[in-house]
C-alpha cells in the first residue's frame, strides 16, 4: 500500500520530477529530493535577519540580563523562528514577531551573538554577529598595611616606611614626622 509524506515546500528529485508539499511513495521505495523550488516552482529566497539589540561592542556588568531583539522578514513567505545563539551554542527561539530572548546571569567575559531565521520553505539566514562584553562588578579596592607593625613607635624626625599590599598600587610610601 503507498504512503504519502508530507513536505516542507516544494523539491525536485534527481530526474526533475517536481513535488510540492508533498508525495507518494509505494512500499520498500524510497526517493532523493532536493529542496530548490517553492510551491510556485519558483527558487525561494531566504528570509533576511539582523540583531536591532544590543549594538555591537555593548557593554554590561555582571551578572547581567541581556534581551536580544532582532528582526526579520520574508519576501516571499513567512518566518517560521528566529533562533539565537552565542558562538555555536543555542541560547533560545522564538516563534512570533518581535523576535526576542532575554539572556539571564550572563557572566563576565567576551561573546558573539547571532540570530537566525528559518523561512516556511526551510531556508535559512544568520546575522552578521554582534560583539558584546560582560564587566566584572566595581568593587571597592582593599588596602592593608604590611609594615610598620601596629602601634609601633618610632623618634622624632624619624622617616618611616610604610609598606601596603594593595592590587591598584604597589609600593611604599614615606613619611617624615617633624615637631
Amino acid at each position: 500500500m503507498s504512503k504519502s509524506f508530507t513536505l516542507p515546500g516544494s523539491y525536485v528529485d534527481a530526474k526533475n520530477n517536481k513535488y510540492a508539499n508533498s508525495i507518494v511513495l509505494q512500499p520498500y521505495s524510497s526517493a532523493v529530493l532536493i529542496k530548490t523550488f517553492d510551491a510556485a516552482g519558483t527558487v525561494n529566497k531566504a528570509p533576511s535577519v539582523t540583531i536591532s539589540t544590543p549594538v555591537d561592542s555593548a557593554t554590561f556588568n555582571s551578572p547581567a540580563t541581556i534581551t536580544i531583539n532582532a528582526t526579520a522578514s520574508d519576501n516571499d513567505g513567512s518566518v517560521t523562528k528566529v533562533d539565537f545563539y552565542n558562538g555555536n551554542t543555542l541560547l533560545g527561539s522564538d516563534n512570533t514577531s518581535p523576535y526576542s530572548f532575554a539572556w539571564n546571569n550572563v557572566a563576565a567575559g567576551n561573546y558573539s551573538i547571532t540570530a537566525k531565521a528559518t523561512d516556511n520553505d526551510g531556508a535559512v539566514t544568520i546575522s552578521a554577529a554582534i560583539a558584546i562584553s560582560i564587566l566584572k562588578p566595581n568593587a571597592a579596592p582593599t588596602v592593608n598595611i604590611t609594615s610598620p607593625a601596629n602601634n609601633a613607635s618610632f623618634n622624632s624626625l624619624a622617616s618611616i616606611i610604610i609598606n601596603s599590599n594593595c592590587p591598584l598600587y604597589s609600593g611604599r610610601g614615606i613619611i617624615s614626622k617633624q615637631e
